[in-house]
């Protein structure tokens, strides 16, 4: 959003940016006039981190956009108008929140503050209000846009002076806003360097789109280790099966205990939870996920609790199915919510005698991912909502989620928004942003307190709009997909409406699809085997048509930076031909036994990759990770002789 008048906007579930009108006049300041700096940064004598790197981002983007050199110092001048950051910003922040900030741009100066930790400015636990005060200001005044991660996916407006109207506003982002990350897979990198470059770039342009894990939510699975811990004495917390076992599902994850559900139903159950939880000093939360499966218990409480009746014939119809060695034998139970949300409620009322401001996090998953029907909540019960929306994304998908998350908000509980289809499309250009911003729009404005999203793939040069839109959507919520897609193609000048044929070229395929099967995923998606599917999607003709505009935005744009740009998006789309091209002579090998046309084409991508990684165009660990896991490697050697 563009902020170049004052305009008062309520404050949205705390998530959008609060304008508080002051003065109304059309009174401007000058940051920078034909090239030199009108204003000084100022901070505080014993500056943190998070102040000393806002000043540093602040200086980097003015000189970007006008090319003026701008002093950072702890001392005013006074010759120049101050730039004051942090603690000695002439704002109150008394009831604001981590990480939310107050900007103040007047005649006798800018203040922007907020309220900030002593830590590392780019660890996601360290509050930066002050730093992200500085983002809104780079973004609403200067016009500065990280498209994707890395100098060339930053855009800006060059001007050689620079006004701003004078304006006072507040902004409150998200205190708990995840997109997962992994740092492994160092050696999947041909140059080491490349991938330390790499996990900068990527937690610095996280960082910029004010992903922040200020609150204390980040809670996985609660039981993992309780097999080991409680089973021998108290059997009967874990998931009776319809066999009369209670053990993991021998027909998921190899039946390892850490997989096993719990008997949430029983009393005993809970006070271990809350025993525990005093015993690491009873602080905020009170973890309640279940583990990574399905909710399993068929003891006749469970059932019960389910409130949909017909228990015998339910739990009758699972057991044949059981016994049939059936993975999915759990779906005649039907929808287990009831159960859970009562389960969660339980917890919180009883916790609540504990620490009256304890919360309870939880989650919507698998067989109890629809909302329960007969259980209302409370707005201290934070559920992780895990709908089963993954890759292809259809309207009834969209709607199917909308539909969900309306049924868990009418219970009164607090909503995380914890998807993990970002984990979809390998290295393609898979543009589902426009079903993502649907779904997110409904949620933002629904009891959405925070995100959490599995994962952050890194595919940069090939999926930048998506990751993008995705990114600024959470971070402001008020934009557009139209304006967004503004942003992107306008990178590419005179080139920009090129690129939007671009985007619908493979915006076409990824709506295209291909048939769903039930792969007996609980979250619903085959997102590693992506590959083997990917050829039906990106077909050689939407390949063909995507190179060919793609030399039409060089044609079109002679900048050298715009250029770099093209080449940079070019690399990615050859990379993602190079893998068809493979899978393509992996099928020719299951078929004839050959194994010659895969090895030559998985080499032709390796040596590909290992001479353009210092592009850092993708993330190659996720890339090379999922391969190996779908490719055998070994044929290389085989084939090659060696």
């Amino acid at each position: 959003m563009h902020k170049i008048t004052v305009i008062a906007f309520g404050i949205l579930l705390g998530l959008a940016v609060a304008i508080i009108p002051q003065n109304l006049s059309a009174t401007e300041v000058c940051l920078v006039k034909d090239g030199v700096a009108k204003v000084e940064i100022v901070l505080p004598s014993d500056a943190n981190s998070v102040e000393t790197f806002a000043a540093q981002e602040l200086q980097e983007h003015l000189r970007l956009v006008s090319g003026a050199d701008c002093a950072i110092t702890t001392q005013t001048s006074g010759t120049k108008l101050p730039v004051r950051l942090g603690r000695v910003a002439n704002v109150d922040l008394a009831g604001l929140k981590k990480n939310s900030a107050k900007i103040r741009i007047s005649t006798d100066g800018i203040d922007v503050a907020g309220i900030d930790d002593q830590g590392d400015a780019l660890d996601f636990f360290c509050a930066a209000g002050t730093l992200f005060g500085i983002y809104d200001l780079l973004e609403n005044e200067l016009g500065v846009r990280w498209l994707w991660q890395g100098d060339l996916g930053t855009t800006y407006p060059e001007r050689r002076s620079i006004d701003i109207p004078c304006s006072e506003r507040e902004i409150h982002p998200l205190v708990f806003s995840c997109w997962r990350v992994s740092t492994a897979g160092k050696d999947s990198w041909h140059n080491p360097a490349n991938y330390t470059r790499f996990q900068q770039e990527q937690r610095l342009w996280l960082r910029r789109h004010r992903f922040a894990l200020a609150d204390t939510l980040n809670r996985g699975h609660a039981f993992i280790d309780w097999y080991d811990r409680y089973f021998q004495a108290h059997p009967e917390w874990f998931n009776l099966l319809p066999d009369g076992k209670r053990e993991a599902d021998p027909y998921y994850g190899n039946g390892h205990k850490s997989l096993v559900s719990m008997c949430v139903t029983n009393p005993a159950f809970r006070r271990q939870i809350l025993a525990d939880w005093q015993q690491r000093g009873a602080k905020d939360i009170i973890n309640a996920n279940e583990n990574d499966t399905a909710g399993k218990c068929t003891c006749p409480d469970c059932l019960v609790a389910d409130g949909t009746g017909h228990d015998a014939e339910r739990l009758a119809s699972a057991k044949e199915r059981f016994e049939a060695n059936d993975p999915l034998w759990y779906k005649p139970l039907g929808s287990v919510s009831d159960r859970y949300a009562q389960f969660f409620l339980a917890l919180l009322q009883e916790g609540r005698k504990i620490k009256p401001d304890c919360r309870v996090i939880g989650g919507a998953y698998a067989n109890y991912s629809d909302p329960p029907k007969h259980t209302k909540m409370d707005k201290d019960i934070v559920l992780r909502m895990t709908a089963p929306i993954m890759y292809p994304w259809t309207p009834q998908k969209v709607q199917d989620f909308i539909d969900n998350w309306r049924g868990w908000a009418a219970t009164g509980a607090s909503l995380m928004f914890r998807p993990n289809f970002t984990l979809d499309g390998h290295n393609f250009p898979l543009m589902y942003y426009k079903s993502f911003a649907a779904v997110y729009d409904y949620a933002v404005k629904n009891n959405l307190v925070a995100v959490d999203m599995d994962s952050y793939m890194g595919m940069v040069a090939a999926n930048g709009i998506t990751n993008y839109v995705i990114a600024m959507k959470i971070n402001e919520p008020e934009r557009t997909v139209a304006e967004l897609e503004d942003d992107y193609c306008a990178a590419f000048g005179q080139a920009k409406d090129i690129m939007r044929e671009y985007l619908a070229i493979f915006e076409q395929a990824t709506a295209k699809g291909y048939p769903e099967q039930d792969t007996g995923r609980i979250e619903g998606g085959n997102y590693v085997g992506f590959i083997f599917d990917a050829p039906r999607v990106f077909t050689p003709e939407v390949m063909q048509r995507g190179f060919a505009l793609l030399e039409q935005a060089r044609e079109a744009e002679s900048s050298p930076r715009v250029q770099r740009r093209v080449e940079f998006l070019k690399t990615g789309l050859t990379d993602c031909q190079y893998v068809l091209d493979t899978q393509r002579g992996f099928e020719e090998y299951k078929a004839s036994g050959n194994p010659r046309p895969f090895a030559q084409a998985y080499r032709k991508l390796l040596d590909f990759r290992e001479q353009h990684e210092a592009w850092l165009y993708q993330n190659r660990a996720y890339a090379d990770g999922f391969e190996t896991r779908l490719w055998p490697r070994q044929l290389l050697t085989t084939a090659e002789g060696k």
